[in-house]
């Protein structure tokens, strides 16, 4: 679904029509989902943080404004409950998590593969909060920059200066 229908069926939730507001819930939900388990590497807390978006994005769509994107919207609402979040907890890594996804029965393999990514979400993880929010959308999200500007508050040129440094610095991280 385009980012047209979605907004359209924003706009007939907005005006009250529950089943729109159904069809936004599982056109969005594996995205937003796939968002909050990147950062937070925890299948339970993201299930219920993704429950707690929904219930604020049904409460608060009076305030939509249906000439911006549905989509940019719910992201904004994901990234803020994401920062509420991590006032409270300090994120972790699952190896069974990591394992259980790779979907390998060699357990050598398994055990390189949780190395890795450990690896690389320790080096993640160095980046300030903002690179990873803006890499995180850029690249698993594939949102374009005016969307993560809309979400972050940022200029698109400052957007590109983040992804670029934000890079570097993974990249020199990983590298070390």
């Amino acid at each position: 679904m385009n980012n047209q229908e979605i907004n359209q069926l924003a706009r007939a939730a907005k005006e009250g029509d529950s089943g729109a507001f159904g069809q936004l819930f599982d056109e969005l939900s594996d995205s937003v989902y796939r968002f909050l388990t990147f950062r937070l590497r925890d299948d339970e807390q993201a299930k219920d943080l993704l429950s707690q978006i929904w219930l604020e994005a049904w409460q608060s769509l009076r305030r939509y404004n249906p000439d911006r994107s549905f989509r940019t919207w719910l992201f904004a609402i994901a990234r803020y409950n994401l920062i509420d979040h991590y006032r409270r907890y300090r994120p972790t890594v699952s190896l069974d998590a990591v394992i259980n996804r790779s979907g390998s029965t060699d357990i050598e393999a398994e055990v390189e593969l949780a190395d890795e990514m450990a690896r690389v979400v320790d080096n993640i993880d160095q980046l300030p909060e903002l690179y990873q929010t803006v890499l995180k959308l850029k690249f698993v999200e594939e949102l374009e920059y005016p969307e993560i500007a809309e979400i972050t508050g940022k200029t698109e040129n400052h957007l590109r200066v983040i992804v670029k440094r934000g890079l570097d610095k993974l990249r020199a991280n990983y590298e070390a």
